[in-house]
């Protein structure tokens, strides 16, 4: 499970905004912004937090200021004690869900899925009441439970948590009340296959990934059968983190990218590449309502997520009301209990708290 509420990590939606509620005790001291050179003045700061044992902060991050990119630099190794560099590729966990959105996005543009209508009537066999778009915002009222039907002696796979959604889906009616659902994005990672007649996995690399020139960005499980160069091993106090059998599903997570890719994949939401204007501005929330949208939650005139699984701590937010909006990309591959601080106070140096 990639969790985002009150999930694992133990991350909340809170009012607009989104926050991280995993930090530890104590808050992280402020960053000194008096000097000159904010850029110099923040990675001073994150050499500190990288040094204090405390915060244990390891991993990459990417600081966009005024259209200018002011800090791109990675911290420490990964569970194999290989160095990290800002071309690692890390587990983004949660952080993954607008991938699986504009992979449904993609299909509704092409006119195959429609954004609006009961899923029941456009899968045979598979009675679901709630819209894509009412999976999207985690208001489907399908229970998300899917961790709790894995089989330990079994890998757990999107077709195997599709079937189990589609079977159970007479228990309830759509939609409900925001309930942060890692299930509904397995489910739609599982929907993306039914339509296309490809896996989720190679339905994003061609239609999105490979367009939009995200060349160091995949979907990454247990079903993938290869590994990759550069991935960013995760880690925690007792030593490396290796996935388990929940890490066959995708949708939810298993997204890995590197901090140039997704400083593209902020730019892609806010320009004219791939997907129409209406479709990303629905996805964001632009215009609308301070909330959880497709993949994305709308603070005012940030759009932001979390993510956090098997020791990937991860948060990407940008400004999308203007071009030149500030970004923030932070991917910690160590168990962090600070990402939620760190992220708070780069923002704040920023002047955007």
């Amino acid at each position: 499970m990639r969790t985002l509420a009150l999930g694992l990590v133990g991350l909340v939606v809170v009012a607009a905004g989104l926050f991280f509620a995993f930090s530890g005790s104590g808050r992280v001291p402020p960053i000194d912004t008096s000097g000159e050179d904010l850029g110099q003045a923040i990675e001073a700061w994150l050499d500190d937090r990288h040094a204090q044992p405390e915060v244990a902060f390891n991993g990459a991050i990417l600081v966009i200021n005024d259209g200018e990119v002011i800090i791109r630099k990675a911290w420490g190794k990964d569970g194999e004690g290989r160095a990290l560099t800002p071309t690692s590729k890390f587990r983004l966990a949660s952080v993954s869900k607008a991938f699986t959105a504009s992979a449904i996005l993609k299909l509704a543009q092409d006119e195959r899925l429609a954004l609006d209508s009961p899923v029941a009537d456009q899968i045979e066999g598979c009675t679901v009441n709630a819209t894509p778009a009412q999976l999207l915002r985690h208001i489907s009222g399908i229970p998300d439970d899917y961790l709790d039907k894995a089989d330990p002696e079994q890998l757990t796979t999107v077709p195997m948590v599709f079937d189990q959604v589609c079977e159970g889906s007479r228990n309830y009616e759509a939609p409900g009340e925001f309930s942060y659902n890692n299930t509904g994005y397995v489910f739609l990672a599982g929907l993306v296959e039914r339509v296309s007649e490809q896996s989720f996995e190679s339905y994003l690399a061609r239609e999105v990934l490979a367009p939009l020139e995200l060349e160091s960005t995949r979907v990454w499980n247990l079903v993938s059968g290869d590994d990759f160069a550069d991935r960013a091993i995760t880690f925690d106090a007792q030593g490396k983190l290796v996935p388990t059998n929940v890490d066959g599903v995708a949708g939810d997570g298993a997204v890995f990218s590197t901090l140039d890719d997704l400083a593209n994949w902020a730019r892609f939401w806010r320009d004219d590449r791939l997907l129409s204007a209406p479709l990303k501005d629905r996805a964001t929330g632009l215009g609308g309502e301070d909330a959880y949208h497709f993949g994305w939650n709308r603070s005012g005139d940030r759009v932001e997520h979390t993510g956090g699984w098997l020791g990937a701590r991860t948060y990407l937010g940008f400004e999308d009301t203007a071009p030149d909006g500030d970004v923030v990309i932070f991917l910690d591959n160590g168990s962090t209990t600070k990402a939620g601080d760190i992220v708070r106070e780069i923002w704040s140096a920023l002047g955007k708290d």
